[in-house]
């Protein structure tokens, strides 16, 4: 490798570990604004992938995606920001359940105005027409935060 290539080498990485410092401190700082810690006692889905019952933290990525993390796995789903009328008491996360699923759908922050609201993915909007067509009735679970 000559000299040249290595000092290209050399920026590049200096450059790259600079914007990866500065995304992980754009995502710190959104991650607080909105986040919630909850057990949930069931197996559930974004709509693409599959999340097995256990302790989750939820909360903002960006603008548009919400981030789903426990100890041993991640993922991300598609969500818009939603005001509401007042302040929620408690931070929880709701689900809608269509026989025996749970597809992640609200996600509340105690003390703020605003909540994230999960996109329903293609899967869930099947689920819900299959079940409406057999004239049964979408429930909404509710997990509560856990207490810090």
């Amino acid at each position: 490798m000559s000299v040249l290539s290595v000092t290209k080498f050399r920026a590049g990485a200096i450059a790259s570990a600079m914007v990866l410092g500065l995304m992980s401190f754009h995502l710190q700082a959104q991650d607080q604004v909105a986040r919630v810690k909850v057990v949930v006692p069931f197996d559930f889905t974004d709509g693409s992938k599959q999340f097995k019952a256990g302790t989750y933290t939820i909360g903002v990525l960006n603008q548009s995606t919400a981030l789903i993390r426990s100890w041993s796995n991640t993922g991300m789903a598609a969500m818009q920001s939603t005001i509401d009328a007042k302040p929620a008491e408690r931070g929880r996360v709701t689900f809608h359940k269509y026989g025996d699923r749970y597809y992640i759908s609200d996600i509340f922050s105690a003390g703020r105005l605003d909540h994230l609201h999960i996109i329903k993915s293609a899967d869930e909007k099947k689920a819900s027409r299959l079940f409406d067509e057999s004239r049964h009735n979408q429930q909404t679970v509710a997990v509560v935060e856990m207490p810090h």
